[in-house]
């Protein structure tokens, strides 16, 4: 357990704690979240649309499967998707930003600041 936390973190694999990697994809899922909502689509529908499943896409939306972890090309495949159902382009814009929050949030939680991301505009 964290001290004085009262609930239990976990280390993974890779060294980060499960708390921290639970947060990768905050960002993004809201947005997400938001997208789908204003497209209005229920989640079910979305995912059929975008020829997901429906766990992978509340996955995305809860940010424990973070959209940054998603192929490049699969990220532009979703947008481009986005986009023809009616998500307006501005909120897509917003969500490659998004992207790059939760890089930097995720880094910033995984220990000493990187002198590479402390120059990034958002690490301030």
């Amino acid at each position: 357990m964290a001290a004085g936390s009262g609930r239990e973190v976990r280390t993974t694999l890779t060294g980060r704690t499960r708390e921290a990697r639970l947060r990768e994809g905050a960002v993004t899922g809201h947005l997400f979240k938001t997208i789908r909502e204003h497209i209005p689509h229920t989640q079910e529908e979305l995912a059929e649309a975008l020829d997901i499943d429906k766990t992978t896409l509340q996955g995305w939306e809860s940010g424990r499967r973070p959209l940054t972890a998603t192929k490049a090309g699969n990220l532009r495949a979703v947008s481009r998707a986005l986009l023809r159902l009616g998500a307006p382009a501005r909120m897509l814009t917003l969500l490659d930003e998004s992207v790059d929050a939760d890089a930097v949030i995720t880094h910033a939680l995984a220990g000493p600041p990187s002198p590479i991301l402390s120059q990034h505009p958002l690490s301030g």
